[in-house]
């Protein structure tokens, strides 16, 4: 993908790259001994996208997170 340029400050003195940054998430619900189980994934960055997330100040560019994986289990009794 082609990307367009975006500026790197407020007063546009430079150019940052542009980025996509796909995440996503799976679940899965059941019932068992009595109490309601559920399962999750979530993925950040899936595509482990290089990106610069922010700016701060006039050149400090702070670079975007790589691929996260955060998964949960929960169980709620009825």
């Amino acid at each position: 993908l082609a990307h367009a340029t975006r500026e790197g400050d407020n007063v546009n003195d430079y150019q940052l790259p542009g980025f996509t940054k796909w995440n996503a998430l799976a679940a899965y619900t059941w019932h068992a001994w009595g109490t309601q189980w559920s399962e999750q994934v979530n993925v950040d960055n899936a595509f482990n996208s290089h990106y610069f997330e922010s700016i701060s100040g006039t050149r400090t560019v702070m670079p975007g997170a790589p691929r996260h994986w955060l998964g949960t289990l929960k169980a709620d009794l009825y």
